[in-house]
């Protein structure tokens, strides 16, 4: 019997946006004028036999369609995977770079163009770091920590 070999691979890209960006998630236009906490773009890839997917996570509040396009098309250039087998999402950072406009605030343009190629990056490096590895889970009853906000 053979068994099929199971990869994964991960990166985190920092994309802190400078000071003075232009950070949206609020009624109001707001710069960014300390830094708390770095943001990242994580990517998490996994190979099962010949299907490869990959996950992104990029700390920003909001991500269009627009601004995505471009970076898929980059990804399958450079990678050959189906656009199919990858899933972008945003943490919903109310304090990060704006790339889009959003409620009363706008893109920060120089911000979203320095983006792209960080996400792309951190698809590119979860992807080359792919390396043998083994799923397993857990579950475990902590009752004290479930809050209903």
């Amino acid at each position: 019997m053979t068994s099929i070999q199971f990869l994964a691979g991960a990166s985190c890209i920092d994309i802190t946006p400078p000071l003075g960006t232009r950070i949206n998630g609020d009624f109001i236009s707001h710069y960014a004028h300390t830094i708390h906490d770095n943001l990242y773009s994580k990517a998490l890839a996994l190979k099962s036999g010949e299907e490869t997917v990959v996950m992104v996570a990029v700390d920003i509040c909001y991500m269009q369609d627009d601004f995505l396009r471009p970076i898929r098309r980059e990804i399958i250039e450079r990678t050959g995977l189906p656009e199919k087998n990858f899933l972008f999402c945003c943490t919903h950072a109310h304090s990060a770079g704006a790339v889009c406009d959003l409620l009363l605030g706008a893109a920060d343009l120089p911000y979203t163009r320095k983006l792209p190629a960080l996400i792309i990056r951190s698809v590119v490096e979860a992807l080359n770091s792919l390396v043998p590895a083994k799923i397993a889970f857990g579950s475990l009853d902590v009752p004290e920590h479930i809050l209903c906000r």
